[in-house]
């Protein structure tokens, strides 16, 4: 048997950066995908290269972007204007602590990690359907792997 899960019940949250740390899960998220994890690829190819082959090494490390969807709440307090909402973190340009909690049976946690709100972007308001956003967070910093 497979050891697949869903996404449902994965959560995103968010630190209050206290000490111990107390996280808060933002509010009516309806995806979360996990920036891609690259290294640098680094020439040192010489004259005298072994075999007239091309040298590399590698280089820093980097963390994409987590881009997240969601339900827009713009008065909720993890989305809001207002203490650690996604708009005030924005607003700030404050570096949090975050982490991803998978609901794979042994809630993984992908973190914690620093990073900022990088995008953030209210959706269409239209008659008949709900009104959505979509934002991004940028790690400074490599988390915590599985």
């Amino acid at each position: 048997m497979s050891n697949a899960f869903i996404g449902y019940g994965s959560t995103l949250m968010v630190s209050d950066n206290n000490s111990p740390s107390d996280y808060v899960a933002i509010a009516e998220l309806t995806s979360i995908t996990p920036g891609p994890m690259s290294t640098g690829v680094v020439g040192v190819t010489h004259l005298t290269s072994p075999n007239t082959h091309q040298e590399k090494i590698p280089g820093i490390k980097d963390t994409g972007a987590i881009k997240i969807a969601g339900n827009y709440l713009p008065v909720d307090t993890t989305q809001g204007s207002t203490g650690k909402g996604l708009m005030a973190l924005w607003k700030a340009r404050t570096i949090a602590n975050f982490k991803i909690v998978l609901n794979d049976g042994v809630s993984t946690t992908l973190g914690p990690f620093t990073g900022f709100v990088s995008a953030l972007a209210p959706g269409d308001v239209v008659v008949d359907n709900k009104v959505a956003f979509t934002g991004e967070i940028t790690p400074t910093t490599q988390g915590t792997l599985p």
